[in-house]
């Protein structure tokens, strides 16, 4: 089959066909060699359908969703695959703007979302603006959602310079691909992506040119292997109070009422808690509550997990679960695993044989201290929350930012912003 192509096109098309259909750049016909159970494809950046073209051709059966917002290239892109597939003319990104700003260029075929192409790289090459148009926009994520793909087998990305900030922004969900293929611009770019992929792929970047080259990356072998939960481990989770934000504790203990692990409160500072912990209707009698007289912070509760549990996940009370499955998730992980990427509050799971002999918190200062410490011996837990967020909202009376995943919501303190400690 030849592909239709206009006369603006034609050089576009013609480059797109030896590139991607004859030499195979994106090693397609390696990768059905290898496996051919590939039923959910996405491509991001598809032009006129070069690529949608391949992967129609090797994976007939698979759904494939076809991305392009610029209109000319879209036809094409329909002509060039027999209508068959899914198309969506919207150009994705990684924030959540619903419309962007399109540069169609006199390089025909180089379009690109406003504010990301390399000029000082492509320009040089012929590259020139001829004009611009409003496209829709969507994120990765909300694709996935809006076609109920449960993952994506294979992701195709070419989006002149888009690329990083997709993958950032999809992060929490990376461990749902299992090979990515596309194009880098730019050494930082190449860079950026590098590390946004590092930790859930294998990652393999072509290197022949100064400006742009191959993305091959694989999904890790340890996260396709089915986890499994180890019996006869007595296993629990442990909330850390105090009065400061008792407000906070009932929230918390209804979002994780139905888990079936038991549940311990740690409240600091001799506060009792009591009516608010037993008034939590649970299926089973598994709440113990702890009165520590002193102000231990929250390495009181990890001394409270290490006492109760062989392994347990410790949250603190600013914590809502939206998705009780996060502690299942976490059991499944080998070794301590950070909930937050600074792994604030000590929140993560915990195997009691590796942890040391933990010392008295006297001060915030030094729990904090000693979060950054231990941080450097944690795996982190991805789907991750940012650190810190410029969302602040009043809850419980007090200043909060709000973090917030698929998994949980944490209202975390707003000292850090404010350069003055508060107790938590």
């Amino acid at each position: 089959m030849s592909l239709q192509y206009t006369k603006e096109l034609e050089e576009c098309v013609k480059s797109h066909e030896e590139a991607v259909i004859i030499q195979d750049e994106y090693k397609i016909r390696e990768l059905y060699a290898t496996d051919k159970d590939i039923e959910y494809i996405v491509d991001l950046g598809a032009n006129v359908g070069t690529a949608a073209f391949k992967f129609q051709t090797f994976y007939p059966n698979a759904k494939i969703i076809v991305c392009e917002p610029e209109p000319e290239c879209m036809k094409l892109a329909k002509l060039n695959t027999n209508n068959k597939l899914i198309y969506v003319q919207k150009a994705i990104i990684g924030d959540d703007r619903k419309e962007v700003t399109f540069n169609q260029c006199k390089w025909a075929g180089n379009g690109h979302v406003d504010g990301h192409f390399r000029w000082d790289l492509y320009a040089p090459m012929g590259s020139k603006l001829d004009k611009q148009i409003k496209v829709q926009a969507c994120t990765l994520e909300d694709l996935m959602k809006e076609y109920n793909f449960p993952r994506i087998d294979l992701l195709k990305i070419d989006t002149e310079g888009m690329e990083s900030e997709i993958l950032r922004a999809f992060k929490p969900h990376l461990s749902k691909v299992k090979y990515i293929r596309g194009e880098w611009h730019g050494d930082e770019e190449k860079s950026l992506i590098r590390d946004i992929l590092y930790e859930t792929h294998d990652v393999f970047m072509e290197s022949e040119l100064e400006t742009n080259g191959g993305i091959f990356a694989t999904r890790r072998k340890d996260l396709d292997e089915p986890k499994k939960i180890k019996e006869n481990v007595k296993r629990g989770i442990v909330v850390t109070t105090s009065e400061y934000t008792k407000n906070f504790l009932k929230d918390c203990l209804e979002s994780i009422k139905e888990v079936k692990y038991p549940i311990v409160v740690l409240s600091n500072g001799g506060y009792n808690p009591s009516d608010i912990v037993y008034d939590i209707e649970r299926s089973e009698d598994k709440t113990k509550l702890i009165i520590n007289p002193v102000n231990g912070w929250e390495i009181a509760g990890i001394q409270a997990g290490k006492d109760n549990f062989n392994e347990f996940v410790h949250i603190m009370d600013t914590t809502i679960i939206k998705d009780i499955s996060m502690f299942d998730r976490l059991f499944e992980l080998e070794g301590n695993v950070a909930l937050t990427r600074g792994h604030f509050h000590y929140m993560g799971k915990y195997e009691t044989s590796s942890l040391p002999t933990l010392p008295i918190i006297t001060s915030k200062e030094v729990a904090i201290m000693l979060e950054a410490h231990w941080l450097k011996y944690y795996r982190e837990f991805n789907p991750d929350l940012p650190c810190l967020s410029e969302v602040i909202e009043e809850v419980h009376g007090q200043r909060r930012m709000r973090l917030e995943n698929d998994y949980m919501i944490k209202w975390k303190g707003t000292w850090q912003k404010e350069k003055e400690v508060e107790p938590f």
